[in-house]
């Protein structure tokens, strides 16, 4: 599967890569759009430039959960959330989203093979 992938803020930054917001929402690309970042006021800021897309929001973890949650829910949107801390914390970052609203959850299990997580 292939994404138009933005990323929103560098080194935790609002600043975001507007240039690339129009072409990643034109019809330039039919592919579907990411928006990544792990600062809510980043994504917030993109939203309002390209939910009209139906973007995956990218970059809920245990430090964003809830302002990541309230964004995927405000907007309908789905979320990913990402943790580095094994399935266990992962599992319980997704039930916090869930009770939060948010209704269509992707789980990042990062880089690892998914036998390294589970095994």
């Amino acid at each position: 599967m292939y994404f138009t992938v933005v990323p929103l803020a560098w080194a935790g930054s609002v600043a975001f890569h507007q240039s690339m917001l129009p072409l990643a929402e034109s019809s330039a690309t039919k592919l579907p759009l990411v928006l990544m970042s792990t600062n809510p006021a980043a994504v917030e800021a993109a939203l309002k430039e390209v939910c009209s897309c139906r973007p995956l929001i990218h970059g809920a973890n245990r430090d964003n959960i809830d302002a990541m949650v309230k964004l995927s829910v405000a907007n309908k949107l789905p979320l990913v959330i990402s943790e580095g801390g094994g399935l266990e914390a992962l599992g319980a970052l997704a039930a916090k989203a869930k009770a939060g609203g948010a209704d269509v959850l992707v789980l990042d299990f990062g880089d690892q093979p998914l036998s390294n997580i589970i095994g």
